[in-house]
């Protein structure tokens, strides 16, 4: 039997959504940053240049095919936010870190030399540990052994 209020003078139910959920997933969509200066800045940077390019799509220069699958599967530890490039993959062990700012090999020669004579002249391994805090950069050790010569 029908009675009025019961959905029957309905053929769906306009609040079908409380019901079932949505039945898509949401994504939020926004316009790409402008990585004109993040290039710049990495320029002599291959594996940032390859993030970059694989988080944006567009490629920047010639790569094959295997790089841009290495590339691809590397972006998932990378993000974008505040102008700047975060490494947010990697320490999953006691020294797990939430992310790092990612400095090209110049910049972390300066803050290496800046962390050595701040820190009181701190052994090589110190100076690591106290930049692994806070930047990410390939080849850091070769960095921190041109600070402190």
């Amino acid at each position: 039997d029908k009675v009025p209020g019961d959905g029957s003078e309905w053929t769906v139910t306009p609040d079908w959504e409380e019901v079932t959920g949505l039945v898509h997933d949401l994504y939020q969509v926004t316009e790409l940053p402008d990585l004109t200066v993040l290039k710049e800045r990495f320029k002599d940077e291959p594996l940032y240049l390859d993030v970059l390019d694989a988080i944006t799509g567009f490629s920047s220069r010639e790569t094959t095919v295997r790089e841009k699958k290495r590339a691809q599967h590397r972006k998932t530890q990378y993000a974008l936010n505040e102008g700047k490039l975060w490494f947010i993959g990697g320490g999953s062990g006691t020294r797990a870190r939430a992310r790092r700012e990612c400095v090209s090999k110049v910049e972390a020669v300066e803050l290496a030399r800046a962390e050595h004579e701040q820190g009181g002249h701190w052994h090589r391994d110190a100076i690591k540990m106290a930049l692994l805090d806070r930047y990410h950069s390939p080849k850091l050790d070769e960095s921190i052994v041109k600070a402190v010569l």
